[in-house]
């Protein structure tokens, strides 16, 4: 007598399975840690990674990890000087460009957030350099009395 195959009842080719969905493109890879990021800074910057274990980390999304630094204000000025170089270890360590959204909790900053190096003195700064301020200046010998943000 033949032999029926039918083939509900065979058990599934675990070989043709496909493979787990893959994570959203661009998000780091989360098993990547704050902790691990801050031992990479170690390596090379060890008095910033001293500052950054006090600090709160907040989130990493595709293109900005957010931390909360608490301390001195010269610490603040620390990281903020080594901006630079705290992004090119970001980038390298997470193996993504990633800018770093630093909120200030020090006595100096308290509730203001930095974004891009910009300090409200960097902020003010760039106000009166600018062309179109310049010039208004100029052609209606004026000054500058007070700048808001």
């Amino acid at each position: 007598e033949p032999e029926v195959h039918d083939p509900a009842a065979r058990p599934p080719d675990l070989s043709r399975r496909s493979p787990p969905p893959p994570e959203p493109a661009g998000v780091p890879d989360t098993a990547k840690s704050w902790s691990g990021f801050v031992s990479r800074v170690g390596e090379s910057l060890p008095f910033l990674s001293a500052i950054l274990h006090k600090a709160d980390f907040k989130e990493i999304s595709r293109e900005t990890l957010t931390f909360e630094l608490h301390g001195t204000s010269f610490e603040m000025s620390r990281v903020e000087t080594k901006r630079n170089e705290l992004e090119a270890i970001c980038n390298t360590y997470f193996e993504k460009k990633i800018r770093l959204n630093i909120i200030d909790k020090t006595p100096r900053g308290q509730n203001k957030q930095t974004k891009n190096g910009k300090t409200p003195a960097k902020k003010k700064q760039e106000v009166l350099n600018h062309p179109v301020i310049t010039a208004a200046v100029k052609i209606f010998n004026g000054s500058i009395v007070n700048i808001k943000e």
